[in-house]
């Protein structure tokens, strides 16, 4: 396996939210170049029952963001449960949840 790492982690320097920042995109980075590998490859095509992807936004309450957040870390811990390791299908589950920019 290789990974990516983006320049700014690999330098000193004081902006530790901003390395943060980094590393968090670098994980959807990593998740974007598996994506195009899965369509390259076919694995999407073959499997296409076991494929989503969904990009959306939204204006919520601290408290239903809040709210939010924690139904999808149950979703997170519910699909590390369901691991088969001898499964037939590889899939790989991304999630982002952030407070926007504007």
């Amino acid at each position: 396996h290789y990974y990516y790492l983006s320049p700014t982690l690999l330098h000193g320097g004081t902006d530790e939210s901003h390395a943060s920042a980094e590393f968090m995109a670098s994980l959807l980075e990593g998740s974007a170049r598996e994506l195009r590998l899965s369509f390259a490859e076919g694995h999407v095509d073959r499997h296409s029952d076991a494929f989503v992807v969904r990009r959306r936004q939204s204006r919520l309450s601290h408290e239903s963001a809040a709210q939010f957040r924690r139904r999808i870390e149950a979703l997170d811990e519910e699909f590390q449960q369901q691991d088969e390791p001898e499964g037939e299908v590889s899939i790989e589950l991304s999630v982002a949840l952030f407070p926007r920019s504007r």
